[in-house]
């Protein structure tokens, strides 16, 4: 069963490094750690297993946004404007396998199987992120008269990384919850790889 923990992580600049219009996405590779834990007395940081459950898969989605802005002076016809002018991103996925002392053969390759989905899922989280910032980056907002610019700014990346995990960190949520189904958390003689196709196809996505 995999357990998504989120983050967000916003960092505004007023600066000169951006002359152009651009958006910059760095994807790191997944880092994935293996935690094996005596089933009489767990780690007090693991997660609670439920009663089918014998072991864990967490994952985390990361994004961090860097906005490059602008500042257009308004006048007595023109409210102040801001454009954002480029945009610095930076990707990542954690993921902590817990199993069991003497897991199983069968149960590693299940627990295998939610890293496996959620690897797949990242696979596609530059193109998501790309796709959000394209709606800011590039584009001059009308600010409201006395409004905080870097406040502005700051919703605009609370919107993006809010976004990012409704695409990426949901979706990873839903067909690792749909494997689950398909496997009974492994129980069922079901080919791992078979279950995570189906499981996807079953995301319509």
């Amino acid at each position: 069963m995999p357990n998504p923990l989120q983050s967000l992580a916003i960092l505004l600049f007023l600066t000169g490094w951006a002359r152009a219009e651009k958006i910059e996405v760095e994807q790191q590779k997944p880092v994935v750690s293996y935690i094996t834990f005596d089933p009489a007395h767990p780690p007090a940081d693991m997660p609670k297993l439920k009663a089918d459950e014998k072991a864990f898969c967490a994952f985390s989605f990361w994004i961090d946004t860097n906005f490059s802005f602008r500042i257009i002076d308004g006048d007595e016809t023109e409210p102040q404007r801001l454009t954002i002018r480029a945009a610095k991103v930076t990707l990542k996925l954690k993921i902590d396998v817990y199993l069991p002392k003497n897991a199983s053969a069968k149960l590693k390759a299940h627990e295998e199987g939610h890293r496996h989905i959620s690897e797949r899922v990242y696979e596609q989280a530059e193109q998501e992120a790309r796709k959000l910032l394209a709606g800011y980056v590039g584009k001059t907002f009308k600010l409201e008269a006395g409004a905080d610019p870097q406040a502005f700014v700051q919703e605009a990346a609370r919107a993006c990384t809010d976004g990012y995990h409704k695409q990426v960190t949901e979706r990873s949520v839903r067909v690792n919850d749909r494997y689950d189904e398909i496997t009974a958390h492994g129980r069922k003689p079901i080919a791992e790889q078979k279950a995570i196709e189906l499981a996807f196809d079953g995301d319509g996505k």
